[in-house]
């Protein structure tokens, strides 16, 4: 039973690197076939920005997979968020290749759902990893903004999959041709309000990190939203998931590998402990063959006891 369940998130690990490294490859492929000759300059720049980040964070994730600590906690909710963050880099960059073209018109469907059914995962992702770095994950008073925060994601999301049958947000017209809806602007409340709320989570607590720590943090909120006012001036950057990802690189760095030195630290002064702990004792114990004033017990794994 140990051993299937050592193993489980390794193989969902594996499975999960293997379909990023897919998603990857079919993006260069669709780049060879359809060229880039038809996307405009900013389109071209963004496509290969993305290109380099899905590099990055397929890398990142790599790393992440080395990592011997167990698959739960913040390293599963850093996995998560990666993941989401690489799908949505990925159809980011895809949807700018399939655009305009009658016979990918599903596909173009399909990548510009993904991107947008992306936001509030991505965003909520986020939220539980800053509560869990925090240490107030599970705490009595923070359980109410947890569900809240849970239920408004998965509203954003079934208005995503609404948006397919009931164009509200985007839809693709039959050559191809991409089109903001009505309610477009509203696709990204659920990430505006998701990232005021895990900023000032971020700010209450702040005491609980150092300050290089809560820039980082505040970082992956402040840059999205950053790059998201580029792309009201300049049509086809759209930097938002790209920065994101790099971010999350950064963040791996700063937070994960700097609590892995603070417990490198620890597990060296508990070694040490009990290596003087150790000395202390004696290396030799009398021999007692012949004394009858102790009695040995040992008890097999099935219960059984014998004395000695």
């Amino acid at each position: 039973m140990k051993m299937e369940v050592t193993k489980k998130p390794i193989i969902v690990g594996s499975v999960t690197a293997a379909v990023m490294l897919a998603a990857f490859t079919g993006l260069i492929a669709l780049l060879v076939r359809y060229k880039l000759v038809s996307l405009a300059p900013f389109s071209v720049v963004q496509v290969a920005m993305d290109i380099f980040t899905l590099s990055l964070g397929l890398l990142l994730f790599l790393i992440c997979m080395q990592d011997r600590s167990p698959f739960e906690g913040l390293k599963l909710r850093f996995l998560i968020l990666l993941t989401l963050v690489y799908a949505a880099t990925f159809a980011d960059a895809a949807v700018w290749v399939t655009e305009g073209h009658a016979e990918l018109r599903i596909l173009s469907i399909i990548l510009d759902t993904v991107l947008f059914t992306a936001i509030a995962p991505t965003s909520y992702a986020f939220f539980s990893y800053v509560m869990e770095y925090l240490g107030i994950w599970k705490k009595k008073g923070t359980r109410v903004l947890v569900a809240v925060m849970r239920l408004g994601a998965a509203i954003s999301v079934l208005f995503c999959f609404i948006n397919l049958f009931y164009p509200v947000f985007f839809s693709i017209d039959q050559a191809g041709a991409y089109h903001r809806e009505t309610f477009y602007e509203l696709s990204n409340l659920y990430a505006y309000i998701a990232g005021v709320v895990t900023a000032l989570v971020i700010l209450f607590h702040r005491k609980r990190l150092h300050p290089n720590q809560t820039a980082i943090l505040l970082s992956f909120v402040l840059a999205p939203a950053f790059a998201l006012v580029v792309n009201k001036f300049f049509y086809g950057l759209t930097p938002a998931c790209s920065v994101m990802l790099n971010v999350l690189t950064i963040l791996y760095t700063v937070l994960n590998v700097g609590r892995g030195r603070v417990q490198a630290v620890v597990q060296a002064e508990m070694s040490t402990a009990n290596a003087l702990q150790t000395a202390m004792l004696p290396d030799l114990l009398p021999e007692m063959a012949d004394t009858a004033e102790y009695d040995l017990f040992c008890e097999h794994e099935s219960g059984a006891g014998c004395w000695r």
